[in-house]
């Protein structure tokens, strides 16, 4: 049940990640863009290029947050992911702060 519910809340905070990311940068093609380069591409090259040390902050990007959200049992957990609870608590939090970003933007500049 976790992971179908999982699941459906990253799908849903991915697509509000790009709805900010296409009011802060006013450009449909530069939000989709960028939230490609953010859930796909950043990880695999952080992952490959940067020493293991960096490990430990790469767990908290968006995509590795959400992957350990929608976990189906403990026994697919690895090392290199959060709990659970806090891969939910982080992937809330880019959605948090991007909507917000967003608003802050949108009132700014175009209210």
């Amino acid at each position: 049940l976790r992971a179908v519910v999982g699941t459906a809340v990253y799908l849903i905070g991915i697509s509000l990640i790009g709805l900010a990311l296409g009011v802060l940068t006013r450009s449909t093609a530069a939000g989709i863009s960028t939230l490609v380069a953010i859930v796909l591409i950043v990880p695999l090259f952080a992952g490959l290029l940067l020493p293991e040390s960096f490990d430990t902050a790469l767990q908290f990007l968006p995509s590795n947050a959400a992957q350990a959200m929608t976990g189906s049992s403990a026994s697919s957990q690895t090392a290199e992911l959060l709990s659970p609870g806090a891969g939910a608590a982080v992937f809330a939090a880019w959605v948090l702060i991007s909507l917000g970003g967003a608003a802050v933007a949108f009132v700014r500049r175009d209210a």
